[in-house]
């Protein structure tokens, strides 16, 4: 599934689309008045880089140059063909999916099947993001929200990267990287 077909609906400003088995943001382009978007418990994998669609990994054995493409990050075969024309479409008319969301305040994302965030940026109007429940596995992806200065709620719970095994100091190592948050996986900070 995709949300293509909303782009016949550009004042839209609170859109919850979840559980509708989403592969693929192609389409919130069009969506440029989007204050609420909620896409928790769908099939993502990815989100697409609004300024390139690759990604750099020092843990990538299987490249010399550290780069791979993002598709090498997806598992599930059954939606590769989803994705390759969407990343296709995308180089081929240079869009930029989050270049309208302009006044994206909220953003869920939990439940999916994210190993990264890459590309998210750019929303720099974000106050509140979730993305618990997801596969981020290094606390490199909190580098992704530096530029985020108005987010104040975040929730990465359910991750990888919130194991104490996998990383013993994770609570305050996020604290300290992203120092303006108020709220960190439902504890005020």
């Amino acid at each position: 599934q995709s949300l293509k077909p909303l782009c016949r609906f550009p004042t839209i400003e609170d859109l919850n689309m979840e559980e509708n088995q989403i592969v693929s943001l192609v389409g919130l382009e069009s969506l440029p008045r989007l204050r609420k978007l909620d896409l928790g418990s769908n099939k993502l994998t990815y989100i697409i880089a609004p300024e390139i669609i690759t990604t750099s990994s020092s843990d990538d054995s299987s490249s010399t140059t550290g780069d791979r493409n993002i598709i090498g990050m997806i598992k599930n075969e059954n939606i590769m063909d989803q994705i390759q024309k969407d990343l296709d479409l995308i180089q081929r008319k240079d869009i930029n999916i989050f270049a309208n969301l302009h006044f994206l305040s909220q953003l869920s994302l939990e439940g999916n099947n994210l190993k990264t965030i890459y590309g998210i940026s750019v929303l720099t109007n974000l106050l509140e993001l979730y993305l618990g429940n997801n596969q981020l596995t290094s606390a490199r992806e909190l580098d992704y929200l530096k530029p985020l200065k108005k987010l104040i709620i975040l929730d990465l719970t359910g991750n990888p990267l919130t194991l104490p095994k996998v990383y013993p100091n994770y609570r305050s190592y996020c604290i300290h990287r992203i120092r303006w948050i108020k709220v960190l996986d439902g504890v005020p900070v």
